[in-house]
């Protein structure tokens, strides 16, 4: 797998991540092979033949572009790569790793030891790869990146523990990448216990390709230090092609940090709890600024994404680009909102070429804030369909709202709007408002079994070519545009 070195996102116009991490190191092969087997003797030479026997032995004399093939087995120890360790090089990495062909080993807690399961402190240049960590009811991290610079944890699997999170990323940690993980049922009672967890003063994280669930809080939370200790907002954080499902509360909660990506994720499963009422699998408040949520797919949750709120600095949300999503078949069950889209304090926010389908209660609410107005939000080039309320607009919480170039559609019924608490029509809503001039309720035509097929349209549908040029250009996720102008909602379809 090739990783991208750093790059500037400015067609965003600033707003989501700016900077990945480079983890090109990580791809360097060692050059120096050494062995730990639970058959092993600590002082043995680490041969395949003579094996060390714990996996602590081996990190204090891993040197630069080696590393320690640790064979399948149950490794009772705590990982700890911190002063006793090496740094390793850009050029010349350390690498942990399981053994190549064999059944990952697993490094099991289920004590009253303090300590992670895995620990990468201070270190720089470090690669794990290949661990089956169970925490296994110890009240431990399962992987805790303390000030860790350039260093990558793959292809591995952390359950089992209880505590606030299983894998942190805190104190000053930067240019690191969590890759291709599974991370599962951490649990604490009725306290939080979040999957994974990013705390201030870190930067340029690369979240990608895990596996999230059954969590005791979120699949994944970022904080900033206006909930907890820190001084600076963590910053450049991406968070990409994960699946995440079924935590207790949300798939991703986002509070006061900056830059952060959201990008090809699939979310779904999730259900209110007292601390996440609306079922939502993407919440985004605090002071959160500079967001983007981009090409993700969200279906069997109470509500696909809600903003604003929960405001503790003067400032509320800003900056926030919701586009290309498909939010589907969102749910009443359990108390869910059944709704797709909410914008409630915020400044700034744009919600540019979504779809969103079979919602049994509503599509777009704009303006509910409850900390103030909905400053300057837009809502352009998305399709509402088979929703009854496709969208929601308290004016009196809006100020400078601007939307058009919406198609909406309710098969076999007419499709509402809502404005100040007022049920309207396509036409009433205008008059109100002086907004969607250019908008229409007919039906999209998406090709037969959409949720089976992406969504896609077929060739006559009102929706191809429609789109409006936007100040910040919206490129199709496929990154060409077929015809005279980009299609309305989530994708472009060409054929």
């Amino acid at each position: 797998m090739t990783l991208a070195s750093p790059v500037a996102l400015a067609a965003d116009g600033g707003i989501g991540a700016q900077n990945r991490p480079d983890l090109s190191f990580a791809d360097i092969a060692p050059t120096r092979i050494f062995h730990v087997a639970v058959t092993g003797q600590d002082g043995n030479s680490g041969t395949a033949a003579s094996p060390w026997r714990t996996i602590n032995y081996a990190v204090k004399r891993l040197r630069p572009g080696e590393a320690a093939y640790v064979h399948a087995g149950t490794y009772y120890e705590r990982v700890d790569i911190g002063s006793s360790a090496a740094d390793g090089t850009a050029s010349a990495p350390i690498h942990l790793m399981g053994a190549p062909g064999e059944a990952k080993p697993v490094i099991r807690g289920g004590d009253s030891k303090s300590g992670s399961m895995l620990r990468i402190q201070q270190r720089r240049y470090w690669v794990v790869t290949g661990f089956n960590i169970q925490a296994a009811g110890s009240q431990v991290h399962g992987v805790r990146f303390e000030g860790a610079r350039y260093s990558v944890v793959r292809d591995s699997e952390v359950s089992g523990g209880t505590g606030p999170v299983g894998v942190v990323f805190y104190a000053g940690a930067a240019d690191l990448g969590f890759l291709r993980n599974k991370v599962h049922h951490y649990t604490w009672g009725s306290n939080d216990s979040h999957g994974m967890l990013v705390l201030p003063d870190t930067a340029r994280i690369l979240i990608q390709g895990n596996e999230s669930w059954a969590n005791g809080g979120d699949s994944f939370q970022c904080q900033g230090p206006d909930t907890t200790s820190g001084t600076n907002l963590p910053t450049d954080i991406t968070v990409e092609n994960n699946r995440f499902h079924e935590d207790r509360e949300n798939a991703v909660d986002l509070k006061t940090c900056d830059r952060v990506t959201l990008r090809g994720n699939k979310f779904y499963g999730y259900r209110p709890a007292s601390s996440a009422p609306q079922g939502a699998a993407v919440v985004i408040h605090c002071s959160a600024r500079r967001i983007l949520v981009e090409g993700n797919r969200m279906w069997n949750n109470g509500r696909g994404l809600t903003l604003g709120g929960v405001m503790i600095l003067p400032e509320p949300v800003t900056d926030v680009i919701i586009r290309r999503n498909l939010v589907f078949d969102s749910t009443t069950a359990s108390g869910g909102s059944g709704d797709g889209l909410r914008v409630g304090t915020s400044r700034r926010v744009r919600i540019h070429h979504n779809t969103l389908a079979f919602l049994p209660v509503g599509g777009i609410t704009v303006g509910d804030g409850d900390k103030g107005p909905a400053e300057a939000a837009e809502v352009y080039n998305n399709i509402v369909y088979a929703t009854p309320r496709a969208m929601d607009i308290r004016l009196t919480g809006t100020t400078s709202f601007k939307s058009d170039r919406n198609l909406a559609y309710q098969p076999g019924a007419t499709v509402a709007f809502r404005v100040d608490g007022r049920l309207t029509t396509l036409d009433g809503w205008r008059s109100a408002s002086g907004q969607d001039r250019s908008s229409s309720v007919a039906d999209p035509l998406f090709v037969s079994e959409p949720r089976l097929n992406d969504f896609y349209t077929q060739a006559t549908s009102p929706a191809r070519d429609k789109a409006l040029p936007l100040t910040i250009p919206s490129l199709p996720l496929s990154g060409t545009v077929c015809g005279t102008s980009a299609d309305l909602g989530i994708l472009e379809s060409c054929l």
